[in-house]
């Protein structure tokens, strides 16, 4: 999801990406967001959650180390180690970033895109002095802008308790969420490239049930004409 520095996806050949070292000139919100190999812990220790690492945080060492090799840095504030039930940061509710996207989106589902639109995407993205994304082009297309907003909520708003609710209400859930868990691509002691599995989770959702919650029981003996949901 995050793309490179360039402003290219990974999957893009033409966008410099390497394998092998794969987090070297990504958006800088990658590493905003999550522990990425090397970096420095809270503690003090540098995180190494390769399997053949031999540290505590390596995938499968114990119960409690990450399962996919990633830890989330959002939230994290390394004065706090010490005490960490004095945390002061505060829990994010409403950002202006999220007010942006929320915007851009809405105009282009409208098909009313405009300059307001192009604008209030590339403040996500170049609007700060720590990310300086390239901006999006003018020229965009509707299908085009919506892949590139749905993207920015992702990557900007990533563990803010918003992603669920947006591939909801996209309806791409049915899509993006089966299947297995895949982590960290890391180089194996043969030399190979080995990308981590979760084992034992693969994920499923149900199009004719999940995009819905139920109705409370509660609610339905309380007004009998109140049907429920489908596949509940």
């Amino acid at each position: 999801m995050y793309e490179t520095t360039g402003g290219k996806l990974i999957t893009d050949a033409t966008s410099g990406y390497d394998p092998a070292n794969p987090y070297a000139n990504r958006d800088p919100r990658l590493k905003f967001s999550n522990f990425l190999t090397g970096d420095v812990l809270p503690s003090g220790i540098t995180f190494r959650p390769e399997p053949t690492s031999g540290t505590a945080d390596a995938v499968g060492n114990t119960y409690i180390a990450s399962t996919t090799g990633f830890n989330i840095k959002k939230y994290v504030n390394a004065e706090d180690y010490a005490n960490p039930a004095n945390n002061g940061i505060n829990i994010i509710l409403l950002r202006y970033a999220e007010i942006l996207l929320t915007y851009a989106e809405a105009k282009i589902e409208l098909n009313q895109t405009d300059a307001s639109v192009i604008a209030a995407i590339n403040t996500v993205r170049n609007g700060r002095s720590d990310v300086k994304q390239p901006s999006i082009s003018n020229n965009a297309t509707q299908a085009e802008l919506r892949d590139i907003v749905r993207r920015e909520r992702t990557v900007e708003l990533a563990f803010e308790g918003q992603h669920l609710f947006d591939i909801r209400r996209w309806k791409t859930a049915a899509t993006v969420v089966p299947g297995p868990i895949y982590g960290i691509t890391y180089k194996a002691a043969n030399g190979t490239l080995t990308t981590v599995q979760v084992v034992g989770i693969n994920r499923t959702f149900d199009l004719n049930r999940h995009y819905l919650w139920p109705i409370p029981q509660k609610e339905r003996n309380l007004t009998p004409t109140l049907s429920q949901n489908p596949g509940w």
